[in-house]
């Protein structure tokens, strides 16, 4: 996905951290590809949330669909299965 060294910025909504001290983040490179919706588009993300960081939820949510109808739909399954 990213080659090492690739510079990202880190986008931070409301509250930089949640309850344990984990950095909350949108990783985003300099053309605006958010890694974050692609790694849920690819099915190796899932969504959470962490309100009130919610400045990107319709396109995380949005991502997350996309990957579930991906996944679940015929021409998925007969890819999977050869």
């Amino acid at each position: 996905m990213l080659s090492l060294g690739t510079e990202v910025t880190l986008e931070i909504d409301i509250d930089p951290e949640d309850r344990y001290g984990r950095t909350l983040a949108y990783v985003i490179l300099a053309d605006g590809w958010m890694v974050n919706e692609e790694l849920l588009r690819d099915g190796v993300a899932v969504v959470s949330v962490y309100p009130p960081n919610v400045q990107h939820i319709e396109r995380i949510r949005g991502a997350s669909e996309e990957a579930q109808l991906e996944h679940t739909s015929p021409a998925r399954q007969n890819r999977v299965s050869r």
